[in-house]
């Protein structure tokens, strides 16, 4: 099932009251960068939480070899590639015009 992505004031409303995950939520945000982060991008990165997490589309993947995705149009409708693969294969799927499809 997709998910229509929309952005959000804060990393905070990535989630909603009671800890439950804001599926869709994106969100500007500020953080420290990766040691593993060879070529930062200027902040603040986008970030869009999935079935599985929050993910920031500005840095580059969590897994060796550490690869970025490349990020096209206007957040919330942005497309994202390759396909996103979020904590350890527990949510794949792409980013594609503001939608999260697995």
């Amino acid at each position: 099932m997709s998910v229509r992505c929309f952005m959000v004031e804060s990393v905070w409303d990535c989630w909603h009251d009671g800890g439950a995950m804001n599926v869709g939520a994106m969100t500007w945000r500020q953080h420290e960068i990766e040691p593993y982060d060879a070529n930062p991008r200027p902040m603040p990165h986008l970030g869009v939480m999935t079935p599985a997490g929050l993910v920031c589309l500005d840095c580059p993947d969590t897994d060796p070899p550490h690869g970025y995705w490349t990020r096209t149009g206007e957040p919330p409708n942005v497309t994202v590639t390759p396909s996103l693969n979020v904590n350890n294969d527990q949510w794949h799927g792409f980013l594609t015009n503001g939608e999260l499809v697995p």
